[in-house]
């Protein structure tokens, strides 16, 4: 029986180790897991970065955006693309020029009522930069709240809401408007 102490010694020493060595695999396989949870959190962490950084970028290019569209309305450039001489401006140039924007800027609010709700007589008339673009005539509850102050050519809201939310809002009425600068 002596002689098989040392056996159950080296068995018994050969089981800790194999115990041993699950115990190591189990405590490498949860620091695993671990550095799985830090590249999630550190995912999430930069696509709440990303968001903000996004609506900056939008905001960027909402100058030369509605420059575009104020350029579209007046149907000519507001500088010159063409042509190699040079031209002063004068007082009248720049005076004619605001006088127009601002026409225009009248003409395309920031904001604009485009609830399917308040519209009557929709016309589809095309598609500009991936949206649809529709005529309309205002209701009479449209009218009621003021809403025949806003053009009858554009977008409509319950459209818009489905593919870019962040442009449409409620106001107090209960009524979608959009935002026309982020489109």
């Amino acid at each position: 029986m002596a002689q098989f102490t040392p056996q159950f010694q080296l068995q018994a020493q050969a089981q800790q180790a194999g115990l041993l060595g699950d115990i190591q695999a189990q405590n490498l396989q949860r620091l695993g897991l671990l550095g799985g949870i830090g590249a999630q959190q550190q995912a999430l962490q930069q696509a709440a970065l990303e968001a903000p950084y996004q609506e900056f970028q939008r905001a960027l290019a909402y100058g030369p955006q509605q420059l575009g569209l104020l350029q579209a309305g007046m149907g000519t450039p507001l500088q010159s693309t063409t042509g190699t001489a040079q031209q002063k401006t004068g007082f009248g140039d720049v005076l004619a020029a605001g006088g127009e924007l601002y026409a225009l800027s009248k003409l395309l609010p920031l904001m604009g009522g485009s609830d399917e709700r308040m519209k009557k007589d929709i016309k589809f008339l095309g598609k500009e930069k991936g949206h649809n673009i529709y005529s309309w005539n205002w209701n009479d509850k449209a009218k009621s709240i003021g809403w025949d102050k806003y053009p009858t050519i554009g977008v409509i809201a319950q459209e818009v809401m489905k593919y870019m939310p962040e442009a449409v809002t409620k106001n107090d009425d209960g009524y979608y408007m959009v935002n026309y600068g982020v489109l």
